[in-house]
């Protein structure tokens, strides 16, 4: 062990060991909220606990388990407040966040077992330390029920993101951070780190700068986005419809005066089961996409477009776990109360929705937007732009908003494509391909915001 470690390292040891992982996640878990002052402070947010793992465990497997126990329990507790609600349980709400934390730590105890041999080492071994840490995660991100990519990231940084084609950018950003984060808990020997920040700096920065400008869609379009600006989630059955009614209406009015060639509105305002029906009257005159469950058995939460002559229809693909279907149910024995409200959904299959004027719309619904395969498989249906339809309404109060808008930002920069997104209460956004944010609405609030390509 070296003897003339700092005395900072020296803090994060032995008895306050625990405090280094606190340390670190806490700052993973308030880059959530898009600052783009402390987003860098996501560079050294991991090296805490890398530093405490290097000098100190002697247990690593364990170390990295606590440690991915703790981060996933952080990114998800969102999903036990959401699941807590539907089961009106507080105990299965909590149980289904421990079991996703607990299966999440055996990649983060893997890594560690690794990267302790090479942490610290110079030359070769000293670059291996962060890419073993960064693999597994890459790997848990393909398994659906753990596929949420919530990295050791900082995910502010989108809005300095690098081109890349071999993995999506969230993770790319990942490795960055694993390696940098490696490099601040390193040994001594390493020489000029001064130099060697200011060179990586210099690295993010020519990468911004040659980051693809926003793109110009086939077809200009005016694109109206509608918040109903009311709770459609918690809203009492006998009076949603009157209310999704009175707030379509309205929305549609407006853009049909403002001319927009579609009217987007949020998930859930509608129910097929074997034929059309919506509360809100569509326009003969400009067509309009919604989100709506349809089918009776199985049944499938979809996005339809009313385009003036009849219904196209695209379906989710990726589900809640825990929220829209219950993983390996007859093969666990869940609780008698683990029953979703109104039964599992199913995954469909996801095709594009053309409007008249020929621009060809991919839609994500929801959750799929925290996943990068999504947002690739329509960019390879040859999208124009994406949107993005969502119930926010289920979440609102707990981390999952600030990290559904952020994930929305990073399907814009992997596609290279134009995205817009509704809410029923919100976030309600116009994202240009480099993730910058170019039009909001205020959250809760019934507004059109419309927007021309």
């Amino acid at each position: 062990m070296d003897q003339k470690r700092p005395v900072i390292l020296n803090w994060f040891g032995t008895s306050q060991g625990l405090l280094s992982l606190g340390f670190g996640l806490t700052f993973i878990h308030l880059f959530w909220y898009g600052s783009v002052w402390t987003a860098w402070l996501a560079l050294v947010c991991y090296a805490p606990f890398l530093a405490w793992l290097r000098l100190y465990s002697k247990r690593p497997f364990l170390a990295g388990w606590t440690f991915g126990l703790w981060y996933a329990v952080l990114n998800n507790y969102w999903l036990g407040q959401f699941i807590g609600k539907w089961t009106q349980s507080v105990f299965i709400g909590g149980l289904a966040v421990f079991i996703v934390g607990a299966v999440w730590g055996v990649f983060h105890g893997a890594s560690a077992v690794v990267a302790k041999k090479f942490l610290g080492s110079s030359g070769l071994k000293g670059v291996i330390a962060p890419v073993v840490l960064w693999l597994p995660d890459l790997l848990r991100s393909y398994i659906p029920e753990f596929a949420y990519p919530f990295t050791p990231l900082g995910e502010p940084l989108v809005v300095y993101s690098i081109p890349i084609v071999f993995a999506p950018h969230c993770y790319l950003v990942s490795l960055i951070i694993c390696a940098f984060s490696a490099y601040c808990c390193g040994g001594q020997r390493e020489s000029n780190p001064l130099f060697k920040s200011i060179v990586f700096c210099g690295l993010v920065v020519l990468g911004m700068a040659l980051s693809p400008g926003p793109k110009t869609t086939p077809v200009s379009s005016r694109i109206a986005l509608g918040q109903l600006g009311f709770d459609l989630a918690y809203t009492e059955d006998g009076l949603k419809p009157f209310k999704i009614r009175e707030a379509a209406n309205d929305l549609i009015r407006q853009a049909r005066a403002q001319k927009a060639d579609v009217l987007i509105l949020p998930e859930a305002v509608a129910a097929f089961a074997t034929t059309p029906n919506t509360a809100f009257d569509l326009p003969p005159d400009m067509p309009v996409l919604f989100g709506a469950q349809r089918g009776t058995g199985p049944r499938y939460q979809s996005a339809y477009l009313w385009d003036t002559k009849g219904f196209q229809y695209t379906d989710k693909t990726r589900l809640v776990v825990f929220g829209e279907y219950v993983p390996l149910r007859g093969i666990i024995p869940y609780p008698a109360g683990f029953q979703l409200p109104s039964g599992d959904l199913a995954e469909g299959e996801a095709k594009l929705l053309t409007l008249p004027n020929g621009l060809k719309i991919g839609t994500m619904i929801c959750f799929e937007s925290l996943f990068p395969g999504a947002a690739r498989n329509l960019k390879n249906l040859d999208a124009d732009v994406l949107s993005i339809i969502s119930l926010d309404d289920w979440y609102m109060g707990t981390s999952a908003i600030p990290r559904l808008e952020i994930a929305a930002r990073w399907r814009a920069v992997e596609t290279g494509k134009w995205i817009f997104r509704v809410g029923s209460l919100g976030k309600t956004m116009v994202i240009d391909p480099k993730g910058r944010i170019r039009a909001e609405l205020p959250t809760g609030e019934r507004k059109l915001l419309v927007y021309e390509l």
